[in-house]
């Protein structure tokens, strides 16, 4: 009898798992139903990359909208209208194809949809979202849709604050949040008030290691090797006259240290990274520290006394740094359309006008990253290079001769736009020019035998 009642109750423990993983798959399948499409709700989707104008438009946007992150004001008002807001959208598709994005207002309201893109079993899908933003004090959402699922308000936007808090943290998704005060919609314009934000770069930092920790992109780096060269950077200028010195200099420096530190089995590409993100730290520590928390940064100050060049210019020492900096913190390319954006942004008026000097050396930066950090053959073959010396020619091309201080129109007349071949013809000659140096030539022949 007991043998029975326990075959009975263990069938019907079996069958309620296997209702229960019914119910369960139902839900799911429910849910892909209603929120996944096989088109995109975006009436007109990007058929081409954005333009220049697309660009300057959305760089615009960039602008005002980090104004709260750098104005000393209390509160900043910002005014906006619908084509920047579409050109940010066709901007970030740039960066990140899967996403699309389009707004448009209607009356008072803002209407925004975005479609995301992602391959399920050789299929094409799209997971669709729309809301409407209105006139109001701080972010509330209506009628927000995910894929043909209609949600409640009030839910929409405690999952929107949710969201925020999930990527920015909680600390500052709430200064985020509580920073919109208010939301005004007309006449095709969009007016903001928000508060200025604190712990500026910090908070940039932070949003940055969440949202790759989110997309599984995060940075990790070994704060103690990273400590190590930022030390050895520190004792070296500190022990230099306050004089202006050639960026070739720190850069032999730094690779006999990681060359003598790869002696103890430690990788050189992964050194040589180190290394190199402490000479950003050191130029930069307000941009750069905060990515590696609990760095020691307290005898940069007295180590900043110095001005480090590349041909005899300071500018393109900035450029080069941060450009292996910013390859260092982003995925591969996005440097370069970062510099190329910089100087659409420094041709409109108030800039120091478009200069392929200053993306020479952007692009010079790259390169020297992709053989210091991509590979541990590269990166020992560099390193064992600049054991004999290292010249600002090895590694750093001519600028003679490329155009410099173009206005907006008159990068327009020459050049029309980025993708143009006559534009191009110049990026290709500056990358021929790289490839041209010695470091280049020398690392290409060592690979070759």
């Amino acid at each position: 009898m007991m043998k029975m009642l326990a075959n009975h109750t263990r069938w019907r423990i079996v069958k309620y798992i296997a209702a229960s993983s019914f119910v369960v798959f139902a839900m799911v399948l429910t849910l892909l139903v209603l929120t996944v499409s096989t088109a995109s709700n975006i009436s007109s989707p990007p058929e081409k990359p954005a333009n220049d104008q697309d660009m300057r438009h959305a760089l615009a946007l960039i602008k005002k909208l980090s104004q709260p992150f750098f104005k000393r004001q209390k509160t900043v008002a910002i005014h906006t209208n619908i084509h920047e807001v579409n050109s940010l959208f066709a901007f970030i598709n740039k960066r990140y194809p899967r996403i699309e994005g389009q707004a448009q207002i209607q009356g008072d309201e803002l209407q925004i949809d975005m479609a995301l893109r992602f391959h399920w079993f050789q299929q094409t899908l799209y997971l669709n979202i729309s809301g409407r933003l209105e006139s109001h004090t701080g972010i509330q959402w209506q009628n927000i849709k995910i894929g043909s699922l209609s949600l409640n308000n009030y839910f929409s936007n405690m999952l929107f604050r949710k969201t925020v808090k999930i990527i920015a943290t909680e600390r500052h998704g709430n200064e985020f949040l509580a920073g919109v005060r208010t939301i005004a919609i007309k006449n095709q314009s969009i007016h903001l008030r928000l508060e200025s934000l604190k712990n500026v770069y910090a908070t940039i930092a932070s949003l940055r290691q969440r949202i790759g920790i989110l997309t599984g992109n995060a940075l990790y780096f070994d704060r103690i090797r990273v400590q190590y060269y930022l030390d050895y950077l520190s004792g070296f200028s500190r022990s230099m006259p306050r004089t202006s010195m050639s960026l070739s200099i720190y850069l032999q420096l730094l690779m006999k240290e990681t060359h003598l530190q790869t002696q103890q089995d430690l990788a050189p590409a992964t050194e040589n990274l180190y290394a190199l993100y402490a000479l950003a730290i050191l130029l930069a520590p307000d941009l750069f520290q905060h990515y590696i928390p609990g760095l020691d940064t307290q005898n940069l100050k007295q180590a900043q006394n110095f001005n480090l060049t590349l041909a005899r210019k300071s500018d393109f020492a900035q450029h080069f740094i941060y450009s292996i900096a910013l390859e260092i913190l982003s995925s591969k390319g996005v440097s370069y359309s970062l510099g190329e954006a910089k100087e659409l942004m420094d041709s409109q008026r108030g800039g120091s006008g478009f200069s392929f000097a200053d993306i020479a050396a952007d692009r010079a930066g790259l390169k020297f990253a992709e053989l210091a950090i991509n590979s541990n053959e590269q990166a020992r073959a560099l390193q064992e290079y600049c054991l004999t010396g290292l010249r600002e020619r090895d590694f750093f091309p001519s600028t003679k001769g490329l155009p410099t201080r173009l206005n907006r129109q008159q990068f327009v007349e020459r050049y029309k736009d980025t993708y143009s071949p006559q534009y191009r013809s110049v990026i290709q000659g500056i990358d021929n020019r790289i490839n041209a140096s010695t470091i280049h030539q020398g690392l290409i022949y060592k690979r070759r035998n």
